[in-house]
């Protein structure tokens, strides 16, 4: 027992020891006291990452950021590093000697090699969070008004909350051209891009308005025969389903 606390309160395995206990208070926050599960995502935007055929955004999302809550990630990347961290120190200290360099080598291994490993045990939860969306996914979902999540939409990053038959989707969503979308707005989802799984969006606001730009549309959507009446009357459930889904996470606090 004194080994094992030695070793999780011994650099760099005590960083991890506290970020993993408070992802874990974040995570039970999340499922125990009725916080929404987005309340700590984080708009994460690596658009200035180098364009060499993937961003480095689309790295970490084959790991599992973004495809399931930031809370969820947190706990299950740290728990990682964590265990990591601990089993290297505990090999490497007693071959090489606890000393500062060691410490410092398997923290950037531990810190690299958690993402791809954490993404492995979050695979299982990704594919049923997927499935558990069945028809309300993909192209099902044009023509569907969400809210803005993200603090700016543009044409590498934003996010969106969209409300369907009682359920809150969480999606990655994305603006060709320059808007004033920010968090709180209300977006018509007008296309999909399978190979990124991302949906384009414009502001119901300025397509109510007519100010969509024409010359920055991407191709045919259902801008080109937007029916004004539907589109209110689209916005309106979207608000009715929006309340219903907050009323029942409040019931549950």
């Amino acid at each position: 027992m004194a080994e094992f606390l030695d070793i999780i309160f011994a650099f760099p395995t005590v960083l991890f020891t506290v970020l993993m206990a408070i992802s874990f208070m974040m995570l039970i926050l999340t499922v125990v006291a009725g916080v929404g599960a987005d309340t700590f995502d984080l708009d994460l935007d690596f658009s200035g990452a180098e364009e060499t055929g993937f961003s480095f955004f689309e790295i970490l999302s084959s790991f599992g950021v973004g495809k399931v809550p930031m809370s969820i990630f947190a706990a299950f990347y740290f728990f990682t590093a964590w265990a990591l961290s601990y089993f290297l120190v505990a090999v490497l200290s007693g071959v090489l000697g606890a000393n500062i360099l060691v410490g410092f080598g398997i923290l950037v291994v531990v810190t690299l090699a958690a993402f791809p490993i954490s993404g492995l045990l979050l695979a299982p939860l990704t594919v049923l969070l997927e499935s558990d969306e069945g028809a309300t996914s993909g192209r099902g979902l044009i023509g569907e008004v969400c809210t803005i999540h993200s603090g700016r939409v543009d044409a590498r990053f934003g996010r969106a909350r969209c409300f369907i038959d009682g359920t809150e989707l969480v999606l990655n969503v994305r603006c060709p051209h320059e808007n004033d979308l920010t968090r709180g707005d209300e977006a018509l989802i007008i296309d999909f891009n399978d190979q990124q799984n991302t949906y384009v969006v414009e502001s119901v606001g300025a397509i109510m308005r007519n100010e969509v730009p024409q010359s920055t549309q991407i191709g045919e959507t259902i801008l080109d025969e937007i029916d004004f009446e539907e589109l209110e009357k689209t916005t309106q459930r979207h608000r009715e389903e929006k309340q219903k889904v907050e009323k029942t996470v409040h019931t549950s606090d």
